[in-house]
This record gives structure tokens, sequence and C-alpha cells, in this order.
């Protein structure tokens, strides 16, 4: 029977070799470096209780950004930004005793002055 756990470091061995991305990690560390960059961070948001027949239900938030001056103009880096979305979302299957559906993406809005992040939602369900 699979664990949060175990699902969290398949989906991280799957998403570590994203052509592009630096680092994948589980959790957003408070002390990352550009050097990081590009990055890929798993992050569980809620974990709740299944439906009959379900264990557990994890809001699984999975975050992925690189640094603007990597890019020539926003339109590079909105392109490169939205082809890791297709590759994390492609990557992002289910596995024995889970399923993954892919809620939404959402963006920084250009907040952020030096990096440029998105965040993906995807629930799993794990049977």
């Amino acid at each position: 029977m699979a664990t949060i756990n175990d699902i969290l470091g398949t989906l991280r061995t799957r998403l570590a070799d994203v052509p592009g991305i630096n680092t994948c990690k589980i959790g957003l560390e408070p002390n990352m470096t550009p050097d990081d960059y590009p990055i890929i961070r798993l992050v569980p948001s809620r974990i709740k209780r299944g439906d009959p027949g379900h264990r557990r239900v994890v809001d699984l938030m999975v975050y992925y950004g690189s640094p603007v001056q990597q890019f020539d103009g926003m339109d590079a880096l909105y392109e490169e930004l939205l082809r890791l979305e297709d590759e994390i979302v492609g990557r992002m299957q289910q596995g024995d005793g889970y399923r993954i559906k892919h809620l939404d993406t959402i963006t920084d809005e250009d907040r952020l002055q030096t990096y440029k992040l998105f965040m993906s939602r995807f629930e799993v369900t794990i049977a």
C-alpha cells in the first residue's frame, strides 16, 4: 500500500529529469539560491480523508520557475514555463494505488522581479 511519502518520492523521481531543471525537491526550503534555479518543488498543501474506498486525498502544489535574467524577454520566459507545465502535467501520471488529476495552474502575475514562478495544482487520490 503506497504512503503519501512514497508517492511524493515517486513523483520527485519522475520530475527530476525534466529537461532544463536544475533541482527538484519535496518542499520549499527557505535557503534556495540562484544555483537551485530552474526549480521544481512538490508541496502538499492539504491532506484529507478520502471517500469510501479511498484512504486519503492530497492537494499537491508543484512549483516551478526560472530566473528572469536567463531569458531574452518575458515572451521567451513564458514560452519556457508553459513548456515546463506541459512536461510536468504529462509526467504526473497515476501509479499503483493512486491516481492524479491536474486541477489548474496559477502564475505569479509578474509580481516577482528576479524569478518567474508557476504553480500547478493536483489532486492525488490514494486507494
